[in-house]
């Protein structure tokens, strides 16, 4: 009988834990999607080797992005964009480059200056292509945090073709 007893209490346990477990990823994917840029993307075709890509970010509120700028010590992951793996016959030309109201905050807790965006960003990136090559793919890779100091990375796919 105490066998018994044991086993549905240890039943019982491990289902708690499970459920707890499983309450605790649905949770945190509930904050991930609720820590969401909305990325607009517009692609230029400069000539048959050059293309510009503009990503226009909207921030909600209480949230910010963190500047490709990293901090001068560790502390917070820059934004980048990366190409995948599959794309070829592409290069980055130059740096990705970032245009609006850049925060510059010391961060005692880091003990560096952090940089970030608020509300709206816009990163710009060119591309060259050579050969055949008449496809991107990209990823954008950005930290987006909130007010209360909670993080979470992101990424954005970006996809090109003639």
């Amino acid at each position: 009988m105490i066998y018994k007893t044991r086993q549905v209490l240890i039943l019982i346990l491990f289902l708690v834990c499970v459920n707890f477990s499983f309450l605790g990823a649905q949770l945190q994917l509930g904050t991930a999607n609720n820590m969401k840029v909305n990325w607009q993307k517009q692609f230029k075709k400069i000539d048959a080797k050059k293309v510009v890509l503009e990503m226009k970010g909207t921030i909600p509120h209480g949230l910010h992005v963190f500047s490709v700028i990293p901090p001068d010590e560790p502390a917070n992951i820059p934004t980048t964009l990366e190409l995948t793996p599959t794309c070829k016959g592409v290069k980055l030309d130059g740096k990705l480059q970032e245009k609006g109201k850049l925060i510059t905050e010391f961060d005692p807790i880091f003990n560096t200056n952090l940089r970030y965006f608020k509300n709206e960003v816009i990163f710009t990136q060119g591309f060259l292509l050579s050969g055949k090559a008449n496809k991107i793919e990209a990823i954008l890779k950005y930290q987006v945090c909130d007010e209360s100091g909670k993080c979470v990375m992101q990424t954005e796919e970006v996809n090109w073709s003639e």
